[in-house]
């Protein structure tokens, strides 16, 4: 039976968090899972520290381990997973990850044990996730293509309206124990279990260039350039859903996603993003025009960040995020 350490990243989402944890209890309640939780949280002051170390005691200290953040420490999102990860690799000598966000929710195990079952039978996948669903029932997104300029140059909306991010999947039929799944050039980590080998040989997420925005995106390209796939599991239990309860950084991640994204296309698609930067310019500026001379559009809209987008898209957005 491989070992399966459990990763949480928490911070400052304490309901969703209870409603995560609780779903967790299930997982590890089936026996059918070795599985060991260790949850990174980035300095939560709302009592999610308090609801963790609850779930400890529920589950047996051993089962279950807290890292909290330090002060001084990188306390972004990919930081949080690596040391999260550096202790299922050095301390559980896990074989497989399960990359398990606070806005997931699972009724079982079952969705996990497909997943395990098909990573077992397959070595050129690296990492499986799911076709995730949010709580009413409708669909939400799991995974996207490789990004391109051009889907940059159009921006999130149009480029989602011309069908540009819609994952492309060639279903397969898996067999007994694992069912429906296909492969995909990105597949989220929310959630997604992953080999412990993989994760080590590639060092985890690059917490220095994406430590936000993209960090998934650069580890499946990362997976790629490895001669690896990424696959999905079509499943209509596994919950991705926030309910409404964004986090701080998704408050403020305008700014931080352009940058992060320039710097994704910079390194995997090469100098030609350069190129863009006068065609993205000019989108921020019909943008802003949009939001100032529309009510509506401004009631929903923020012109003041693409102002910023504006003053620092020659710089690669480099101006207002660490490069």
């Amino acid at each position: 039976m491989p070992r399966v350490a459990i990763i949480v990243s928490s911070f400052n989402r304490l309901e969703l968090l209870k409603d995560a944890l609780a779903a967790l209890e299930v997982v590890l309640a089936d026996p059918r899972v070795d599985g060991h939780v260790v949850v990174y949280d980035a300095g939560s002051t709302d009592g999610s520290i308090g609801e963790i170390e609850r779930f400890r005691m529920r589950q047996s200290l051993d089962r279950v381990r807290l890292v909290a953040r330090r002060p001084g420490d990188d306390s972004s999102f990919a930081a949080g997973l690596n040391a999260a990860g550096e202790i299922a690799l050095s301390e559980l000598a896990a074989d497989y990850l399960l990359f398990f966000e606070t806005d997931n929710f699972v009724r079982s195990a079952e969705p996990f044990l497909r997943a395990l079952t098909l990573l077992e039978r397959d070595r050129s996948i690296a990492a499986a996730g799911f076709t995730v669903r949010k709580r009413d029932g409708a669909r939400t997104g799991f995974g996207e293509p490789f990004p391109t300029t051009l889907s940059f140059v159009l921006g999130q909306q149009l480029s989602e309206w011309l069908g540009m991010t819609d994952p492309r999947v060639k279903w397969l039929e898996g067999g007994d124990g694992v069912g429906r799944f296909g492969f995909c050039d990105i597949v989220y980590t929310s959630p997604l279990v992953m080999r412990a080998a993989t994760w080590r040989d590639l060092g985890g997420m690059d917490a220095a260039a994406f430590p936000f925005s993209d960090s998934d995106l650069d580890l499946a390209f990362r997976i790629r350039a490895a001669g690896l796939r990424l696959a999905v599991l079509d499943d209509d239990s596994v919950c991705h859903d926030n309910l409404g309860r964004n986090s701080a950084w998704s408050a403020t991640r305008a700014v931080p996603f352009h940058a992060a994204r320039f710097r994704l296309l910079r390194r995997y698609r090469g100098h030609a993003v350069y190129w863009c930067v006068p065609l993205l310019f000019l989108r921020h500026v019909v943008e802003c025009a949009i939001l100032l001379l529309s009510s509506r559009a401004r009631a929903i809209g923020k012109p003041r960040v693409r102002i910023a987008l504006m003053r620092s898209v020659w710089a690669g957005y480099r101006r207002l995020q660490r490069d």
